[in-house]
């Protein structure tokens, strides 16, 4: 689930975008490396769930991934919880 909170615990309010960490050893969040996406072409799941691809991994690498939502002040929220994942090719294309 994407963060609702600011780092100081204030509702986060005003989602400009996420910033997505990723890592291939430990926690990403904060610090690994990022991208950042506008929350607008980010696509959510009835469940609330935020879903985005990432590309240009390494196929069979294990991926650490969590995110923080940002707002329009750039006020970054906490870190999500950390999920993991091994990288595999994308067959839609």
């Amino acid at each position: 689930m994407p963060p609702t909170t600011n780092t100081d615990g204030s509702p986060l309010t005003n989602l400009e975008s996420y910033r997505i960490y990723f890592n291939t050893v430990g926690s990403p969040c904060p610090g690994g490396l990022s991208v950042t996406v506008k929350a607008t072409a980010v696509g959510r799941t009835p469940d609330g769930r935020v879903s985005v691809i990432l590309s240009n991994f390494v196929v069979g690498q294990i991926y650490h991934v969590a995110l923080t939502a940002v707002n329009s002040k750039g006020t970054e929220s906490a870190c999500s919880e950390t999920t993991s994942a091994r990288a595999r090719r994308d067959d839609r294309k």
